[in-house]
């Protein structure tokens, strides 16, 4: 009866407690990290300052420095276009993926009756489970002896 009594205070007091303090609403904004200067630089800044540095480093003439800038700039283009491109083929790619699977879908439908059919797709719509935890991953490494 004593332990019943004790555990009634107990939630009675976080209760209490509970009710005492105020909900906030809003949060307070995070605090903004400290970024090095570099990480505050725009990107030309960022480039300008690496070709000063390696202008320094090899003694590069004018003339070799508006020549890399000119290279960098043609090899910051091809990337751009590089990664276009890639972007419309993951777009190309995906929709054919889409057009694969209702084409099989349409294929299958004309193999299996209607019945067959509808169990089938409430198979595929189905959750599928969680597979189960790994338990080598969980249980702590023997120590090599």
């Amino acid at each position: 009866m004593k332990k019943y009594l004790a555990v009634l205070g107990v939630v009675v007091g976080a209760l209490a407690f509970a009710q005492q303090t105020e909900p906030t609403l809003e949060k307070e904004p995070r605090p903004q990290k400290m970024r090095s200067p570099k990480m505050q630089q725009t990107h030309e800044q960022h480039e300008a300052a690496k070709l000063e540095q390696l202008r320094k480093d090899l003694d590069l003439t004018e003339a070799q420095v508006a020549q890399i800038r000119a290279l960098d700039e043609r090899r910051r283009q091809n990337v751009q276009r590089i990664r276009k491109e890639m972007r419309q083929r993951t777009i190309t790619l995906k929709e054919d993926l889409k057009k694969g699977r209702q084409q099989f879908q349409r294929d299958l439908q004309q193999i299996l009756n209607p019945e067959q059919y509808e169990r089938w797709k409430a198979q595929v719509d189905a959750p599928k489970p969680m597979p189960p935890k790994d338990e080598k991953k969980l249980a702590p490494k023997a120590e090599m002896q």
